[in-house]
């Protein structure tokens, strides 16, 4: 029998509420026959993969997936609409554009139920397993202008939801002033941000109302900077790894482990040929709209199955590094992760913003925004760094004039 639309996402939705709860043999049954149903869709029904001459029927095992290349961001950049399936008018369907750090926004499309499923009937899921059935208020922190979302879904949550946005470039003061308003119950915002305002209200000798849960997403969240958010906001801090081409892919559970939403992505970890870095690669199981296969996020991180003390079965992520373009490769050959680099740099309670700018092949440049900073703090800070950096790398501190502006944060620029 041909379910309805809505009949098909309330079906979906009734599965989501108790997908969680699912044995490792379950999962792996479902992600094995959705990731099949996808790839033979794709190959059927979208251009790009069409071209590749596979035969659907031959599709059987979820190692068929190989048979499909590894593409990128640059290819979707480039080849867009033929990733796009013939079986949807692009006008009619939703659409998200990345924030485009590196200079070059993609946008990703997404049919209608996929649109709901990912954007939010999984996180919905997950406010309510990690809160009390009560009135939550939720604070947004956004890249976008403040605003209040008026949403139909919102408007159907309103007795129990209220929601309310911030803006990464309004002034710190003046959100701390809205959050001592609002007094959310939740919070959901990028670590540099929430970190930052911490250290605002200490500052202005503010104290910070207490906020049950945070979530951060967006950045690599170090222990310093959960510790510190803990402490900051009598929190609980729970990490979600996204992107903007899949929604949330992953969240992090009290013991580490990145539990991946199975029902929609399957998340492979490949090592890359030119250095044994394992790379995440992503494939929807969702969206039929824009059906991306092993699309390689740029992220580092490890795929492992199997029982977690949380009791949570299934497929989770391990070893989260952040991007492998922000890794840092000396001329010896040396890879080093950035984090062993901001965990330092974040553990001085001076230090208010800063960046890490490669500026040349040994040579690190580190730009400091802490008004209080002395000689002694700095010649500490370069011992530490270099306790973790080769012996031939070159320190050079610059101290900033303001704070500068709030974003999403990247690790590490470079400038050769």
């Amino acid at each position: 029998m041909q379910l309805t639309p809505l009949a098909r996402l309330l079906a979906d939705a009734f599965r989501l509420w108790h997908s969680r709860d699912w044995d490792g043999e379950r999962i792996a049954a479902y992600q094995r026959r959705h990731l099949l149903k996808m790839l033979r869709y794709a190959v059927a029904n979208v251009p790009f993969y069409s071209a590749l001459g596979l035969d659907g029927q031959a599709i059987h095992c979820v190692a068929d997936l190989e048979r499909f290349p590894v593409i990128t961001k640059a290819n979707v950049q480039e080849r867009g609409r033929e990733f796009l399936s013939r079986e949807f008018s692009p006008s009619r369907l939703k659409h998200s554009k990345s924030s485009g750090m590196s200079g070059e926004p993609t946008v990703t499309y997404f049919d209608a139920r996929c649109w709901w499923l990912t954007r939010y009937a999984l996180k919905l899921r997950r406010v309510l397993s990690d809160t009390k059935l009560r009135r939550q208020r939720v604070l947004l922190v956004s890249e976008q202008p403040a605003r209040r979302p008026q949403s139909p879904l919102l408007r159907l949550l309103s007795p129990v939801l209220a929601v309310r946005t911030l803006s990464l470039s309004a002034d710190l003061a003046a959100s701390l002033q809205e959050l001592r308003e609002f007094r959310p119950t939740l919070i959901y915002g990028f670590p540099s941000w929430l970190l930052a305002l911490a250290r605002a209200a200490s500052e202005a000798g503010i104290a910070l109302p207490s906020v049950p849960l945070v979530y951060t997403s967006s950045e690599v969240l170090t222990a310093a900077t959960r510790r510190t958010l803990e402490a900051a906001y009598g929190a609980r801090v729970v990490d979600i790894y996204g992107s903007t081409e899949f929604k949330e892919i992953a969240v992090q559970c009290v013991h580490g482990r990145y539990h991946v939403n199975f029902e929609s992505v399957y998340v492979e970890s490949v090592p890359r040929v030119e250095d044994g870095v394992p790379r995440l690669l992503v494939t929807t199981l969702m969206n039929e709209a824009m059906p991306l296969v092993r699309y390689d996020l740029g992220d580092t991180g490890r795929v492992e199955e199997g029982v977690c003390p949380c009791g949570r079965h299934g497929p989770y992520l391990l070893e989260l590094a952040g991007r492998l373009s922000e890794v840092l490769a000396f001329p010896d050959g040396t890879r080093l992760s950035p984090y062993l680099l901001t965990t330092v740099i974040e553990q001085r309670e001076t230090v208010h913003h800063f960046r890490i700018v490669h500026e040349g092949a040994w040579d690190l440049r580190i730009e400091l925004f802490a008004p209080a900073w002395t000689a002694a703090d700095e010649r500490d800070l370069e011992n530490s760094l270099k306790q973790v950096l080769p012996a031939d790398v070159r320190l050079r501190f610059v101290a900033l004039a303001t704070r500068g502006t709030y974003a999403k944060r990247r690790a590490v620029s470079r400038e050769f």
